[in-house]
């Protein structure tokens, strides 16, 4: 069996870390911090945002989710273009995205709305400047956890 490539190893071990937070939440919802720290899962940001503090709920959620993010995006730069040649999409959307500009502009265009896992190894596929993707994955992260901790704050 060929062992994984070491960008893999921290996605592992933050999967795992996941599992086995969500398995310990009965226990873990009484220190919510540690438990967003340790599973940033919308439910457990909803059920803690109104016990924290604005500051605090939005430094640790905002931390925990970016921390994959730099491995996602070096796994879109090692072996994203093999994979997105592969994902299937319909015709109009495969003619679009011939053009690297066109591609590259909705790929941007998706980290400034959610940069989920999947955005950020397509990004790192196309070769986006790190830093780039770097700022507007953790400016939209903040925002979502923000908007996340009012929204639930009113109740």
């Amino acid at each position: 069996m060929a062992s994984a490539p070491p960008i893999i190893l921290p996605l592992l071990a933050l999967t795992a870390l996941g599992w086995a937070s969500l398995a310990a939440s009965p226990w873990l919802i009484q220190w919510p911090l540690l438990l967003i720290a340790l599973n940033p899962r919308m439910l457990f940001l909803v059920l803690v945002a109104p016990k924290l503090g604005l500051l605090e709920f939005t430094l640790v959620a905002s931390a925990r989710l970016c921390v994959a993010d730099p491995f996602s995006y070096m796994l879109g730069g090692r072996y994203g273009g093999r994979v997105r040649g592969r994902i299937e999409r319909s015709r109009l959307c495969n003619l679009l995205l011939r053009v690297t500009p066109v591609e590259r502009t909705a790929c941007a265009a998706a980290i400034w709305l959610r940069p989920s896992q999947t955005v950020l190894v397509w990004a790192g596929s196309l070769r986006m400047s790190p830093r780039y993707v770097a700022f507007a994955d953790v400016v939209t992260t903040v925002v979502y956890v923000v908007l996340i901790h009012r929204g639930m704050s009113l109740f």
